[in-house]
């Protein structure tokens, strides 16, 4: 299996004449569980956001236009689109807007996060914003998040250095 040209497959969504600031638009078809493959004859007119936590593109997500609440993943690396709006939450107090879905997320011009995926390192990562979090309007989507962050964490085994010796 060749690795997937992330940055070639955005830069094709971003010359399709319908997209705009950064959010490409292309054609795709259902590759899997969640992820997408980008097709010319796929059935699938989509919305192609490149998720970049840290200025890389780690992988991308295709939002339907005609059905915005379904999105998938391109190669399911992603876990939340947004992550760097959560640099310094954890100091501030200040809340986090968490969002159902990318086409949420996307509407609130990029505002938040929206959870692709609930890792333990996610919920790590939203278990740490003191200022509390904020959905939208969606209480089903409510009721699931705080379902998730109440689950315990996992704790590795600590040991002192000289008994793991022993």
């Amino acid at each position: 299996m060749s690795p997937v040209d992330l940055y070639g497959e955005m830069y094709q969504a971003l010359s399709h004449p319908r997209s705009a600031n950064w959010i490409g638009v292309d054609t795709v078809r259902a590759d899997g569980d969640g992820l997408y493959v980008p097709d010319p004859d796929g059935p699938i007119l989509a919305a192609i956001v490149a998720v970049m936590p840290d200025d890389e593109i780690i992988d991308l997500v295709a939002i339907d236009l005609v059905q915005p609440k379904r999105w998938r993943r391109r190669i399911g690396v992603a876990n939340l689109l947004g992550e760097v709006n959560l640099i310094g939450l954890s100091f501030t107090g200040e809340p986090l807007l968490v969002h159902a879905n990318p086409a949420d997320w996307l509407n609130a011009g990029g505002r938040g996060c929206a959870v692709l995926e609930f890792t333990p390192s996610v919920c790590g990562l939203l278990r740490s914003i003191r200022g509390g979090l904020d959905v939208d309007d969606d209480p089903d989507f409510a009721e699931r998040l705080e379902r998730e962050l109440s689950e315990p964490a996992r704790r590795p085994t600590i040991y002192l250095r000289q008994q793991r010796a022993a």
